[in-house]
């Protein structure tokens, strides 16, 4: 579950900052945080 508490923070703090390939791996976390 921690991977989706990170997954909502980041999105929060902008995906900009994320926007390297991490986005790839916390991609499918942030379409769950979305929805």
């Amino acid at each position: 579950m921690e991977k989706v508490t990170i997954g909502a923070a980041r999105n929060m703090l902008g995906g900009a900052l994320y926007s390297g390939p991490e986005e790839g791996v916390f991609s499918s976390v942030t379409i769950d945080s979305r929805a």
